[in-house]
């Protein structure tokens, strides 16, 4: 009985079933080698950094006019909110655990 090969995603190379393994979407296959190649990848991606195209990493920023968040490209930032098209933006670098901080520290103020 014949065992029947898979073709890698990544390095096209052929490998058997018992050393299958599947990407993130669960529709790719990777060999082994592969798979760890592919999630540093993607994990840069998520990073917003990409070695290979240059891109650089994205920024949070809020608008304080209308307190729309949204990210901006630190190679190319737009500074025009896209929600009012106000260009009064700024930095949001604020985590939930500040958050819940500046809460249990004055919890009257924010009833």
């Amino acid at each position: 009985m014949q065992e029947n090969k898979y073709k890698c995603s990544y390095c096209n190379k052929e490998f058997d079933f018992r050393d299958v393994k599947y990407g993130e979407d669960g529709k790719r296959l990777f060999c082994e080698k592969c798979l760890g190649l592919h999630k540093k990848e993607l994990e840069e991606k998520k990073k917003g950094f990409r070695a290979e195209s240059g891109e650089f990493e994205k920024v949070q920023v809020i608008c304080i006019d209308c307190r729309y968040k949204f990210s901006i490209s630190r190679k190319k930032p737009s500074l025009r909110c896209p929600y009012c098209n106000r260009s009064n933006i700024m930095k949001d670098d604020t985590t939930a655990d500040e958050l819940i901080s500046e809460v249990t520290k004055n919890p009257d103020m924010y009833r």
